[in-house]
């Protein structure tokens, strides 16, 4: 049995946590005004930080969509993965665990019933 952790950006798991235990991390948005930036790819922690003081606008984030963890999902299960656990912030604060559910469910990611338990 090969179990995989999928989390997202959200959870700021330091970079050689995430190395050494083979998390993949799937960035959520930024959103500062009109732009949209991929967290950790797009836009460091550092750079986000050292220009939240200088931002026009109070910036928000925002989930990518389930086509984006069943493509995760997929990558993971093809490598070898028989099992995933997906870690997420709780649905009161965020969208990213329904779009994860969403994701678990899709015919050709889900093998098991068990799959999709969220709290």
């Amino acid at each position: 049995m090969t179990i995989k952790i999928v989390t997202d950006s959200n959870c700021d798991l330091p970079v050689d946590l995430v190395v050494r235990y083979g998390i993949t991390v799937v960035p959520l948005y930024i959103n500062i005004g009109k732009k949209s930036y991929l967290d950790g790819v797009e836009m460091t922690h550092e750079q986000f930080y050292d220009g939240l003081p200088h931002f026009e606008s109070h910036p928000t984030t925002s989930v990518p969509g389930p086509g984006q963890l069943v493509q995760v999902y997929e990558q993971l299960a093809h490598a070898g993965a028989t099992e995933i656990i997906s870690i997420h912030i709780g649905s009161a604060l965020s969208a990213m665990v329904s779009v994860a559910r969403l994701a678990a469910e899709e015919p050709r990611v889900c093998r098991s019933p068990y799959s999709t338990r969220a709290s």
